[in-house]
């Protein structure tokens, strides 16, 4: 009997990885809605029924299926501020987190968060209350069904992102993914110099520096110091990374321009627009702004980092 303790023991532990396995997987989870129509969305597979146990417990640490790299290439990452305009944002969103390219996760990222922060304007009323609604007072306005249907616009496109808890976080075999979310995971970093630049610089190499975090005013080798210095900056910064990450297919229908259409009653076609209709500043000053904002954005697209680090 005491020979066949260790096989009991075995076999107990064989049995209770199965068992883990089948309630942690998740691949006969129905994907969140919307993700069908365009030729971009893809769909989880369901897993092959000869993966072995192992597979499935390494599987089911992350939240959606551990899926084969795809065959693609980083011809995915060129277009994809497309998925701004897109009707469906979460289909690339997840084609791009699934990718683990270099890049292809901040992209996910960014229209994740993009997204969220949209849906939660249009859930302000039912979350915090009637008061929180931005079309309370907004009813007889002259733009009062734009704005409406800017709110139903956005739901539509963005609503299977509350559905999907972790998609704002890599994937587990996703290495410049994990990379990329540490490195803007944490604030302070970017308040020593040395350490910012290193973050700029792997920004940079995956494509992404429109995430840099531009907490210390510098710009291609001066440090704003003045208040003034420092305001022009930090709205130019805004206005580059918009720019920066505007689609070229049908721009006016940004999720970003929608949810402040939504959100102020400011509906502009493009982002100098935005800022135009918003801004407090003299006609000179504006133009200040929006010309360091193209260098900033033509910079941020060619990766030229050295100009936001010093």
């Amino acid at each position: 009997m005491g020979k066949m303790k260790p096989l009991r023991l075995s076999l107990l532990l064989v049995f209770t990885g199965l068992l883990g396995a089948y309630w942690l997987w998740p691949g006969s989870e129905a994907p969140p809605a919307l993700v069908q129509g365009p030729s971009n969305s893809i769909q989880e597979p369901t897993p092959p029924a000869q993966a072995s146990p192992a597979l499935k417990v390494v599987a089911a640490a992350a939240s959606t299926p551990s899926l084969p790299k795809p065959a693609v290439t980083p011809d995915i990452l060129t277009n994809w501020t497309q998925g701004f305009s897109s009707d469906q944002p979460y289909a690339l969103a997840l084609q791009l987190r699934n990718a683990r390219l270099p890049g292809s996760f901040g992209a996910a990222l960014t229209l994740t968060k993009n997204c969220r922060s949209a849906m939660g304007l249009v859930r302000a009323g039912e979350l915090l209350g009637p008061e929180k609604d931005p079309l309370l007072r907004a009813r007889g306005a002259p733009n009062y069904a734009q704005r409406l249907q800017a709110r139903d616009t956005l739901e539509s496109r963005c609503l299977p992102f509350t559905q999907h808890a972790d998609i704002d976080e890599p994937l587990a075999d996703d290495g410049p993914g994990l990379a990329l979310n540490q490195a803007i995971g944490h604030i302070p970093n970017f308040f020593v110099p040395s350490k910012a630049r290193q973050i700029a610089q792997l920004l940079a190499e995956q494509g992404q520096l429109h995430l840099y975090v531009g907490v210390l005013p510098y710009w291609d080798g001066k440090a704003m110091r003045a208040s003034e210095e420092r305001l022009v900056y930090q709205a130019a910064l805004v206005l580059a990374v918009e720019l920066a990450t505007a689609p070229a297919v049908k721009p006016e229908q940004d999720i970003r321009l929608l949810t402040e259409c939504l959100r102020s009653g400011r509906c502009a076609k493009d982002f100098i627009e935005l800022h135009r209709l918003s801004s407090t500043r003299s006609p000179e000053a504006q133009a200040r702004v929006e010309g360091l904002a193209q260098e900033m954005a033509a910079a941020m697209r060619a990766g030229d980092y050295q100009k936001f680090a010093r």
